[in-house]
């Protein structure tokens, strides 16, 4: 009788952190996006695919990208892009999800890859820079967080000019060490978008 409890415990608890997904239609562009609910967030579960006015890139500016792992955005654009009802998550929103998927690390990982439990279905898009071009695709994601960490500059070596950015937490898939954890990077990157829903 403890065994069949036990089962029925452990079903419950797969029903009420993992619900089934649905779907959400943007009405911007019509795109029909897979969504899931983890725990008590629900998440758009694709990379975002509505092309910005400006500040928004297919992988290496290749359109043929855009349908399994979407655009690549700059921070100031990211931070609006979400549909209405959805936003950009923060860093504390990312954490409650990594911590509903077992704790930053392989486990997350496990969880929130294609096919894992969750249904999250992290896409590996890769990232792009604002002067060198685009990297990782299928080895790398970023995930942008609207929580910005601080202010830093840095000089470039060959012209000896002085930039400024934020550094931004964002949520890092790398497929190198099969880990997922929050990061931090460089606000002038070009990164891709998970939406949350208001709540």
């Amino acid at each position: 009788m403890k065994k069949h409890c036990y089962t029925l415990l452990v079903f419950v608890f797969s029903i009420s952190s993992f619900a089934q997904s649905n779907t959400f239609i943007d009405k911007r562009d019509g795109k029909v996006y897979k969504t899931v609910r983890i725990g008590l967030q629900t998440w758009i579960a694709e990379n975002l695919a509505f092309k910005a006015d400006s500040n928004c890139w297919a992988y290496d500016n290749d359109q043929s990208f855009v349908a399994k792992y979407g655009y690549l955005y700059n921070w100031q654009t990211a931070k609006t892009v979400c549909p209405t009802g959805w936003h950009l998550p923060n860093k504390e929103e990312f954490e409650t999800l990594l911590n509903n998927c077992g704790g930053s690390g392989k486990e997350a990982y496990k969880a929130l890859f294609p096919g894992g439990s969750s249904g999250f279905s992290a896409r590996f898009g890769g990232y792009g820079t604002y002067y060198s071009g685009f990297y990782e695709i299928g080895e790398r994601a970023d995930f942008w967080s609207s929580s910005s960490e601080e202010a830093r500059s840095y000089e470039e070596e060959e012209t000896g000019e002085l930039y400024y950015y934020e550094s931004v937490s964002n949520l890092e898939f790398n497929g190198y060490s099969s880990t997922a954890y929050i990061s931090a990077g460089y606000s002038s990157s070009n990164w891709s978008v998970r939406c949350l829903k208001d709540n």
